[in-house]
């Protein structure tokens, strides 16, 4: 599960509560009730729900779709927190294997993701963070950017390649 709360003081609490379903669990008295609002994965399998709140003030909801070779990441959009788009593939994660575990910040009027991926460059392959910006509160989003593919330094000036450790589990703040 994940929690947020939104410009109103309203609690946001995502949660599996099903083998394809996610609730999104709501209150607006700082905790002391709870109502809940359910989506289906219509068997996709999902875990691990992310919500966020967008830059426009509407919610995000991120989840990671399992199968038994790789996993990708989908998305929802919401205006109220009650009702929900369907779930879709989140675009910029499209082309590479493994993402997972959205961050999110806006600035401004823009909404900014990072995410984990699987690389697979030259070298070991190894999970590296990638963002991506959308402009239009989510419905399209810009081609991913590779946040961590520089050598990391050394006391000898010579470097580590990137590809050699895994960079993971990103946090952004607003």
């Amino acid at each position: 599960v994940s929690v947020s709360v939104d410009a109103k003081g309203r609690i946001l609490i995502p949660a599996v509560t099903g083998v394809d379903v996610i609730s999104v669990f709501i209150s607006e008295d700082r905790g002391a009730q709870f109502t809940e609002y359910s989506l289906s994965g219509e068997d996709i399998g999902l875990v691990g729900p992310r919500l966020h709140v967008r830059a426009d003030g509407g919610y995000f909801l991120f989840a990671t779709r399992g199968t038994e070779d790789n996993f990708t990441l989908v998305y929802s959009r919401s205006d109220t927190g009650r009702q929900w788009s369907d779930f879709q593939q989140f675009g910029p994660s499209q082309r590479l294997r493994r993402a997972f575990l959205p961050t999110h910040a806006s600035a401004g009027r823009r909404d900014i993701v990072v995410f984990q991926a699987f690389h697979e460059g030259t070298g070991r392959a190894s999970y590296q963070l990638y963002a991506t910006v959308s402009r239009d509160s989510g419905r399209s989003w810009e081609d991913p950017v590779l946040l961590t593919g520089f050598n990391e330094p050394t006391p000898s000036g010579t470097g580590v390649r990137y590809e050699l450790f895994h960079n993971q589990r990103p946090k952004l703040r607003d």
